[in-house]
């Protein structure tokens, strides 16, 4: 993903403002951060943790859906913002004008980042979020190569009530049902974690994006 849009874990404390944590189907961003920090090592500068506006300013300046997000390996939190709806997608722009589309809260597409995520066939795995219910599905995410060429990643996956280490580790203070999909092809591996709210809709996630990106977590602060 751009430098813009990676994210340093203890960038997360200072994301605290009155009613940001404590709403319970919100992350609780203190514990988080030292969650995170601890599974991946180090922690941002001063500079680092200042880099972001607070939640409450920005939802005090945006009227619509707002997320925001948190990588494992870079160096500022980032905000998307609703932009779009086509149907069942939502689509969400960064302030660096990268965009990245939802379907119920799992993300289908990207642009702007490089090695971007063309389209998602994500049906089944859906489906067996919405009804909560335990199963196998496969999911197809097309990409974009560095010759511009798409190229198909088809995956094996099993999706299981709870969550599994470490991707759900994020995840795991909320209330609430929550589900991991894992997923195996030949070529790479990875869990994706989801939390979801009484309707079967993902509003916190962990969530794998590509070979560059890595699991992305997903909090959903304005639906």
């Amino acid at each position: 993903m751009c430098s813009e849009m990676r994210l340093a874990v203890a960038a997360v404390v200072a994301l605290i403002l009155s009613g940001c944590g404590n709403d319970q189907d919100r992350i609780d961003f203190v514990a988080l951060s030292k969650s995170i920090v601890s599974q991946v090592g180090g922690a941002g500068s001063a500079e680092g943790q200042q880099a972001i506006a607070a939640p409450a300013d920005v939802l005090a300046q945006v009227s619509g859906p707002v997320i925001i997000g948190l990588a494992r390996d870079g160096t500022e939190p980032f905000y998307l913002i609703g932009v779009r709806d086509n149907g069942p997608y939502r689509t969400y722009v960064t302030g660096t004008r990268q965009t990245m589309t939802f379907r119920q809260g799992v993300v289908t597409a990207t642009r702007g980042t490089r090695n971007d995520l063309m389209s998602s066939d994500i049906d089944r795995t859906l489906a067996l979020l919405r009804s909560g219910q335990e199963g196998r599905a496969q999911r197809v995410m097309h990409y974009l190569d560095g010759e511009d060429q798409t190229i198909d990643l088809v995956l094996d996956c099993v999706i299981k009530a709870g969550l599994s280490a470490p991707s759900g580790a994020a995840l795991a203070a909320l209330p609430g049902r929550k589900m991991t999909e894992d997923c195996t092809s030949p070529r790479v591996s990875f869990s994706n974690s989801y939390h979801m709210d009484a309707t079967g809709r993902v509003i916190a996630s962990v969530q794998w994006l590509s070979v560059r990106t890595g699991p992305v977590l997903f909090q959903e602060l304005r639906q």
